[in-house]
């Protein structure tokens, strides 16, 4: 999956929030779920949280189609790493396997993802940008073109050691300001949270449900 002789002219548009962060027993990830090509919003409900292997999830900014084909063929080289060495993968290994196929391919790809999972009790977060760097965050992390507008709220609310029900309610809040002032991000919220031991738990907050800071026009 290497190509050559193409490159990117002009900028590059990652619109969306994302975002992934630790807390006492866990990790949670949540996105929006507008999908837009320009101006026209082409998806009100895309879902940007995708696994890559069991317990081991990624969110998704930058082009659709770039990030959905490079989470499959993530997918599909964890599979075969876990089948020769007898042992699932750890999460710095998906997240490298990522950053290579982005960084290899980077004058064609248009995809950044968070890699967030577990290890056992452990949670790790590992940023991948445009590019193909790779940053392991302590705490928490935050992508895309929403990201910009709460990344001082995060740093101001987070607190290490929250609940779950605490850390929720910081991400669904940092979504909704970022829905507000970014155009390339809205729709609903999506939750995707993972605890040693216990189902993967997905949760939706629809349009309606999604808090207002800011007072509405009637």
């Amino acid at each position: 999956m290497d190509f050559e002789g193409n490159d990117y002219e002009g900028p590059v548009s990652t619109g969306t929030t994302i975002m992934a962060l630790k807390f006492a027993g866990g990790l949670l990830l949540a996105a929006d779920s507008r999908t837009s090509l320009g101006s026209f919003i082409a998806n009100r409900m895309s879902d940007k949280i995708t696994p890559v292997f069991e317990d081991i999830y990624v969110c998704r900014s930058g082009s659709s189609a770039d990030t959905q084909t490079v989470t499959a063929y993530a997918n599909y080289s964890l599979t075969f790493n876990s089948m020769e060495l007898g042992r699932r993968p750890s999460v710095k290994t998906a997240a490298c396997v990522l950053r290579d196929l982005c960084y290899t391919n980077k004058k064609v790809l248009s995809a950044a993802f968070l890699c967030a999972g577990l290890d056992g009790d452990e949670a790790h977060i590992y940023s991948i940008p445009l590019g193909g760097a790779l940053i392991e965050a302590e705490h928490y992390a935050a992508s895309g073109s929403g990201s910009t507008y709460v990344l001082t709220f995060l740093d101001k609310h987070f607190k290490s050691g929250m609940s779950l029900e605490e850390c929720k309610d910081l991400a669904v809040k940092a979504c909704s300001l970022a829905m507000f002032r970014d155009n390339s991000s809205g729709g609903c919220i999506r939750l995707c949270i993972l605890q040693p031991g216990k189902p993967v738990v997905r949760e939706l907050f629809k349009g309606d449900q999604v808090p207002s800071f800011f007072p509405t026009s009637h």
